[in-house]
């Protein structure tokens, strides 16, 4: 759940390194009564950015909290926003890393909270149990 206060939100997942990871980002367009969201993502590999897109949404920026869900399943990555459906796409370059948050210059936003969640499918869900607790 967050917020842009000024210009973007922005995260990052599969990351192994500062030169290797895939980001993005919901980021404020336009002026004025031409204001809008767009999704902007891309990878950074070996330190180049690269696979950029940037795509509208039918959002109206504003200073309102966003739910925001970012699905990882195998190359398969899915966003949410508010529980609509904005963007799915695929790839390979990066197998596993870490996930965080980041910004820009001049970019700023707010974050009030963060869930993260490894094998949520109900076979996932099913192993999780099954397996030995740490002790």
């Amino acid at each position: 759940m967050g917020q842009i206060e000024k210009l973007a939100i922005a995260w990052a997942y599969r990351a192994s390194d500062p030169n290797n990871y895939y980001a993005t980002k919901l980021v404020e367009t336009g002026r004025g009564p031409m204001r809008g969201l767009s999704l902007v993502r891309y990878a950074v590999i070996k330190g180049h950015q690269r696979m950029r897109v940037q795509l509208p949404l039918p959002v109206l920026p504003g200073k309102s909290m966003h739910r925001i869900r970012q699905e990882i399943r195998g190359a398969q990555f899915t966003t949410f926003l508010d529980g609509r459906l904005i963007d799915t796409w695929s790839d390979t370059s990066l197998a596993r890393g870490g996930v965080g948050f980041f910004s820009d210059s001049g970019e700023v936003a707010y974050l009030r909270w963060v869930t993260i969640a490894d094998q949520d499918d109900t076979l996932g869900r099913i192993c999780a149990w099954l397996s030995p607790r740490l002790r």
